[in-house]
């Protein structure tokens, strides 16, 4: 009899510590703005820099306000990035190493395979998807890729006009009130490695 008491005692003793650290997960996840980072779609993308550091890739996660749109492709075979600037250059990366084209997945990159990355002027790194958000919603249809505008610090979308500010947390420029800003993904850099993931 005694013995169950000290189980017992024993469970509940176990058990409120457990509590409170899932209680104080769930407060600070939700206090963090982790909230802005979108999961409608799966997104988990790496990018080994240090095998293309003279790329305009891994140049673009070093200068302030350059942007870049990526998506990937496979040629026989291989894995290959195709990457956009705002001015218009374009760059075919191929993920020749094993760790790139063996032990990297490239399908999960948002709504449609496309990603846009970057420094803001503001605020660091972001990762946006490349669809539009707002036409997305609207249509059900994942085939609604942006495009930079002229300055390359915003994108448009070809369907609706609308214009997405891309310093500003993706908000949109113009369109009507209770429009949606891009759908964002978290996105690490430590120099050597981009992970964007959600």
């Amino acid at each position: 009899m005694g013995g169950n008491r000290f189980v017992r005692s024993m469970r509940h003793s176990l058990l409120l510590p457990l509590l409170f650290i899932c209680q104080l997960s769930l407060i600070t996840s939700s206090c963090d703005g982790e909230d802005k980072f979108s999961r409608k779609y799966p997104c988990s993308f790496v990018f080994q820099a240090q095998y293309h550091t003279a790329s305009l890739f891994a140049r673009s996660l070093g200068n302030p306000g350059m942007f870049v749109i990526v998506t990937s492709t496979q040629r026989q075979g291989v894995t290959h990035l195709l990457v956009t600037a705002a001015d218009g250059q374009k760059e075919d990366i191929a993920m020749s190493t094993a760790i790139e084209n063996e032990r990297t997945y490239y399908a999960n990159m948002g709504a449609n395979r496309g990603l846009i990355i970057g420094l803001s002027n503001f605020d660091g790194l972001k990762a946006y998807d490349r669809q539009c958000p707002n036409c997305m919603e609207e249509t059900g249809g994942v085939n609604h890729p942006l495009t930079f505008t002229s300055n390359g610090q915003a994108v448009s979308c070809a369907r609706c006009q609308r214009v997405y500010n891309l310093n500003a947390e993706g908000m949109p420029q113009n369109g009507k009130q209770g429009d949606e800003a891009l759908l964002q993904y978290v996105a690490a850099y430590d120099g050597t490695r981009l992970y964007v993931h959600n």
